[in-house]
C-alpha cells in the first residue's frame, strides 16, 4: 500500500481520516472519564491515562483494528504485538519544553512501529504536532547514546535548520512511524490542549523486560483468533 512505501521511503505514511469522528469521539469521552474519575496522572504539561486498556477499554478494539494490524503486520513480514501505549492530553504551558517534548530517540527495540491518533485537530506546528527528524534515522552523531533528552537547537546545529518535519494531521488522521528510532518529540502545543493515542507494535517485549501493560481476561477472550496474537505482551488481569 502507499501507506507502506511512505513508511519505508519516509519513516513515516500518514492514513487520512482512518478513523470516523464518533470513533474519536468515543475515545475521548473515554480519555474525558478517565481524567474525570482521577485514572490519570497529571501535571503542568500532561494528563496520561493510567492502565490505559483497563481504564479506556476501547483502545484496544483500535488497537487490534486491521486499519492499524494490516499495515503493521506487513512492515514486519510476520504478526507483531502490542508493546506498551500512551493516552496522553498535552497541555499549553509557557515553561521550557520537558520529558518527550524534547528531542530523543526511542531505545524499546532495534525495529518497531509507532501508531499515533490525534483526537483533535493539529494543522500547525503550534497544535503541538509530533515532530521528526528523518535524516537522524541514518546518521546519528557519535555522542548520540551520551544522553537521552536533546534540545531544539541542538538538533538545529547537527542537522540544519530545515530538518524538521511537523506532522499535523486532523483528528481520525493515523500517523504510522519508524523514525522514532531517530530524534523527534512531541512539539509543545500552544494553542490548545493536544489529545493523542499512541500505540507501539514489536515482535518481542519492548526494551527486552517483562511487560507491564494490562487487559482483563475477559477483553482477551473476546478477541478473535486472528486479533490475540496482538495481545501475546500484555498482562491478562
Amino acid at each position: 500500500s502507499q501507506d507502506l512505501t511512505d513508511l519505508k521511503t519516509n519513516g513515516y505514511g500518514i492514513v487520512k481520516k482512518a478513523f470516523s469522528e464518533s470513533e474519536v469521539q468515543f475515545l475521548l469521552d473515554e480519555f474525558n472519564k478517565a481524567l474525570k474519575d482521577g485514572k490519570c496522572k497529571t501535571d503542568p504539561y500532561y494528563s496520561t491515562v493510567l492502565d490505559p486498556l483497563l481504564n479506556c477499554p476501547s483502545i484496544i478494539n483500535t488497537a487490534v483494528d486491521k486499519r492499524i494490524t494490516d499495515v503493521v503486520s506487513s512492515f514486519f513480514e510476520c504478526v507483531p504485538s502490542i508493546g506498551t501505549l500512551n493516552f496522553r492530553r498535552s497541555y499549553p504551558n509557557p515553561g521550557d519544553p520537558v520529558t518527550t517534548q524534547l528531542f530523543h530517540c526511542d531505545p524499546n527495540s532495534i525495529s518497531f512501529i509507532k501508531c499515533f491518533i490525534y483526537l483533535n485537530d493539529v494543522p500547525t506546528k503550534e497544535h503541538g504536532p509530533l515532530t521528526l527528524v528523518p535524516s537522524s534515522l541514518e546518521k546519528k552523531p557519535s555522542n548520540w547514546f551520551s544522553k537521552y533528552r536533546w534540545s531544539e537547537q541542538e538538533i538545529k546545529d547537527l542537522y540544519g535548520d530545515d530538518s524538521l518535519e511537523y506532522l499535523t494531521a486532523n483528528a481520525g488522521d493515523l500517523i504510522i512511524s519508524q523514525a522514532t528510532l531517530g530524534f523527534h518529540r512531541g512539539t509543545p502545543p500552544i494553542v490548545r490542549d493536544r489529545t493523542m493515542l499512541t500505540l507501539n507494535y514489536v515482535v518481542h517485549p519492548e526494551e527486552w523486560k517483562q511487560p507491564v501493560f494490562k487487559m482483563t481476561n475477559s477483553q482477551y477472550s473476546e478477541l478473535s483468533t486472528d486479533q490475540k496474537p496482538f495481545a501475546d505482551f500484555l498482562v491478562k488481569v
